[in-house]
This record gives structure tokens, sequence and C-alpha cells, in this order.
């Protein structure tokens, strides 16, 4: 990964050992097909080929499995702003619907209840 026979050269011309390496980055990128953030740590040439071919393809390519939580990153604010209204909306839908059944397990216990 990284190269230890670079060289440095001073103005003398004195040479000295120094390591080259990887341009490695922390980057949080857009995953279409599953519609969430991914952070991966990607070089610039990896960068490249991602823009390219696309993040699906790369990680098919690679055997990169960014199901794994270490690479989440979330949703945009959109997305989980969206995400709040609907889990709102259908945490309402559900109390609505066990209220009949309440309503009719208590009618029923009334019922039962009534000695005539």
């Amino acid at each position: 990964m990284d190269n230890r026979n670079a060289r440095k050269i001073s103005k003398s011309g004195v040479r000295t050992h120094r390591i080259q390496r990887v341009n490695l980055l922390r980057k949080r990128i857009y995953f279409e097909e599953e519609d969430r953030f991914v952070k991966i740590r990607v070089s610039a040439r990896g960068l490249k080929t991602i823009k390219k071919y696309g993040l699906a393809y790369c990680c098919k390519k690679f055997n990169i499995d960014l199901s794994k939580k270490k690479y989440d990153a979330g949703y945009s604010p959109r997305k989980r702003k969206k995400k709040t209204e609907v889990e709102t909306t259908t945490e309402n839908n559900a109390v609505d619907a066990k209220q009949p059944q309440m309503y009719e397990e208590a009618n029923k216990v009334m019922r039962n209840l009534n000695l005539n």
C-alpha cells in the first residue's frame, strides 16, 4: 500500500528515504439503490471510479458489503423529515385501528355481564 522506496532530494542533492502514502479520504456518498448515505474510506482514484461506474457496481466488483453498520451514515435531512411524518401518520392510524377493537371487546364483556 505504501511506497517505501521513494526518496526526497534536497537542494544540495542529499537523498533521504521517505514514504509515499495512498491519498485516502473519508467520504459520505449517497447510495441510490438503497436510498441512503454511506461513509467509506476511499482513495482519490477510487472516488473517480465510483463517479464513473456508480457505487453499486464498485461494491460488487470489490466485494464490499454496505449493509454493515460501520458503513451507515444515515439519511438526508429531507428523508428523515419525511420518514418522521410517515411514522407519525402510521402511529395515528394504528391507534385508530386499535380503538374499535377495544370497544368491541368492552361491548362483549358488558353483554356477558348483563344478567337478563
